[in-house]
């Protein structure tokens, strides 16, 4: 978790998140964006990783995984593409954020904070989110610590 420690330890000193204020505030306000930001966070800067799904949402207007879902893959991919890049591997993850998009269509009515709205413990939203398309336990982890970073969920132990 090397680039979430980090993110972490610049809030903890009054610097920003990921580098750049205006993603800060962005991922704060948008839950969706840490949620794309963990899914992003791979063979790349964690930083980055975050701030892409602020790219994405900016070339969108926003993170709707009802649109995300619905749009057409090779758009999709383009968006992606398009510099800078939202992602270093830009069709694979675009590929991926569209099936995350439509599990949580399928199952979640496109919301992704159905997976906490009962308010489970970490464990429980930990095999949640293990189930998502692009998490494993690992992703699992940084999602749950990136949300209570941008203060979208408190940490709950059992």
């Amino acid at each position: 978790m090397g680039g979430l420690d980090r993110m972490i330890a610049n809030r903890a000193e009054g610097k920003s998140v990921t580098g750049k204020t205006e993603a800060d505030a962005f991922l704060s306000s948008v839950v969706e964006g840490p949620v794309l930001g963990a899914l992003f966070d791979q063979q790349m800067r964690a930083e980055l990783a975050f701030i892409g799904a602020f790219r994405l949402s900016q070339r969108l207007g926003s993170l709707e995984m009802k649109q995300i879902a619905a749009m057409d893959p090779v758009a999709f991919i383009n968006v992606f593409r398009e510099p800078p890049g939202i992602h270093r591997f830009g069709q694979m993850m675009a590929e991926r954020t569209m099936e995350l998009a439509a599990y949580l269509v399928k199952n979640h009515n496109g919301r992704v904070t159905d997976l906490w709205a009962d308010g489970p413990s970490d464990t429980v939203l930990h095999k949640r989110i293990v189930k998502l398309p692009g998490f494993g336990p690992s992703k699992a982890d940084v999602l749950i610590n990136a949300l209570e970073l941008f203060g979208h969920r408190e940490k709950k132990l059992e």
